[in-house]
């Protein structure tokens, strides 16, 4: 019994000592013509589309034979993902130089929305015909999110002659620094004073109406000086309604001839013109 527990244990060591000398390294990679190497972090910037190039060699013992290999380019999303394969060759047995190393380039093409901003990472992995597999070290990947800007409220009503102030924002989607905010507007008043443009820091601004019908406001986001799509919230007024509640009694005691009535929901600024009716 002893015996064959060694015999069993020599065989499982030869077996992985055999699958441990392939070797899969990457030289260098080349991204958007900026050369990376010792497993070093690849930025890919605010780049959409990014060209990667990744060399590589693999060496083995001249005794070690693998057959037909296959050779991948993997993307993992994050550390705990296998990783998803980008691109892939197929290398014969011939093909290594002096039966001891392989030399040669991969490429293929990563998006932007494919990583995270931090914790993905790519990796090259050899694989023999016997499905033994190795793997490069891997080279960590960070992105800059392109800055993005939305309307919470696209658009404004307000009631004719209205003086109460309405306020502004856009959303900077990915807290992108060092931002400014180009207003544009006609017939507001900012702080008190007319305005038509001027640039604020704030993503958010409180205006007051100045004129019956105030312009739309359109609102430009400037990141490190470089300015992106601009935005416009729509003013509208409301719609007018001439109908409006009486309340008060339904008639009028001939002993005194006098009552209060009120009327409801009235808009803003107007004028209210009565007709008495005596009916007998």
């Amino acid at each position: 019994m002893k015996n064959i527990k060694i015999r069993i244990l020599l065989t499982i060591l030869c077996i992985n000592n055999s699958f441990a000398q392939v070797t899969t390294s990457i030289t260098d990679v080349y991204v958007n013509s900026v050369t990376y190497n010792n497993c070093s972090l690849i930025d890919f910037g605010t780049t959409s589309n990014n060209n990667t190039t990744i060399y590589y060699k693999l060496t083995k013992p001249s005794n070690q034979a693998i057959g037909i290999g296959t050779l991948k380019i993997l993307l993992k999303n994050d550390s705990s993902s296998y990783g998803n394969t980008k691109g892939s060759i197929t290398i014969s047995s011939e093909s290594w130089a002096n039966n001891t190393e392989y030399i040669g380039t991969i490429a293929c093409n990563i998006s932007q929305s494919e990583i995270q901003v931090t914790g993905s990472s790519i990796l090259i992995e050899f694989t023999t015909d016997s499905n033994l597999k190795t793997r490069s070290c891997e080279y960590s990947l960070k992105k800059t999110q392109v800055p993005t800007f939305t309307l919470p409220v696209t658009t404004k009503t307000i009631d004719c002659g209205a003086t109460t102030p309405q306020t502004f924002a856009i959303t900077n989607v990915y807290n992108s620094p060092n931002t400014t905010y180009q207003w544009s507007t006609s017939g507001w008043k900012y702080n008190g004073n007319s305005v038509g443009t001027f640039t604020t820091t704030a993503s958010s601004i409180s205006l007051t109406p100045n004129a019956t019908l105030p312009s739309n406001v359109t609102v430009t986001p400037i990141v490190n000086g470089v300015a992106y799509p601009s935005k416009t919230i729509t003013v509208s007024l409301a719609t007018f309604n001439p109908y409006v509640l009486i309340s008060g009694s339904n008639g009028l005691c001939a002993s005194n001839g006098s009552g209060i009535y009120t009327l409801e929901n009235v808009p803003p600024n107007s004028s209210v013109y009565g007709v008495l009716q005596i009916l007998v």
